[in-house]
């Protein structure tokens, strides 16, 4: 048996998908799997996004989100998805949520505890976002998302996973277009239609490199 732990913010939640997000639909293609196979493969999965979460909430509650649902003698698996929340910017500051060099420290910890449980581990990096519809974010007075942020914190994270020698899936370049803005409910977070391309890339990947 297997457990699947699936961390993130709100596009971990599933916002803005009809059919409950891109996490949600793996863990539908997973269970799928454990009954067309008999039960000869067991995977749990558990979808552990929170709304508005950022790399210094997630190294918080890792561990005890963790603990709470590990099972003994059970394979571990992780995918976290982290990063844009911690770009979020104060125009009267001038400030990051989360700092660069805070961001790099928080990757580093959480992998080093993720390490300690499971040898198969996955980081995504943040996604594209459509800034003339979140500079400033409607739902966020005096903050914005900016697309230079966007890259610099996703340049970051993949340092660290080439660092830590963590597999990591970055669909930056490819989603980097005039096409996926529009699929950007609001402007980050993405429609029925982008959680689906995202579930996919996501499951060739796991496969790929046989992670399940």
């Amino acid at each position: 048996m297997a457990n699947i732990f699936i961390f993130g913010a709100s596009n971990t939640c599933g916002a803005w998908d009809r059919e409950g997000g891109w996490a949600d639909r793996l863990k539908r293609y997973i269970f799928t799997k454990n009954i067309e196979s008999g039960f000869k493969t067991e995977h749990m999965v558990y979808n552990l996004g929170v709304d508005g979460d950022d790399s210094r909430g997630l190294l918080k509650r890792i561990g005890s989100d963790f603990t709470q649902r590990m099972w003994e003698d059970s394979e571990n698996i992780f995918i976290v998805t982290i990063g844009t929340n911690d770009t979020i910017y104060s125009l009267a500051d001038k400030s990051f949520r989360v700092k660069p060099d805070e961001f790099r420290s928080n990757l580093h910890k959480i992998v080093w505890f993720i390490k300690k449980h499971a040898t198969k581990i996955v980081f995504i990096c943040p996604f594209p976002i459509d800034q003339i519809k979140v500079d400033p974010i409607p739902w966020l007075a005096g903050y914005s998302y900016k697309t230079k942020y966007i890259e610099q914190y996703r340049q970051i994270m993949k340092k660290v996973m080439q660092e830590e020698h963590v597999l990591c899936l970055d669909l930056y370049d490819d989603l980097n277009i005039p096409e996926w803005k529009k699929e950007l409910v609001d402007g980050v977070h993405e429609n029925t239609k982008a959680h689906e391309y995202i579930y996919n890339r996501v499951k060739d990947f796991l496969l790929e490199n046989k992670i399940i």
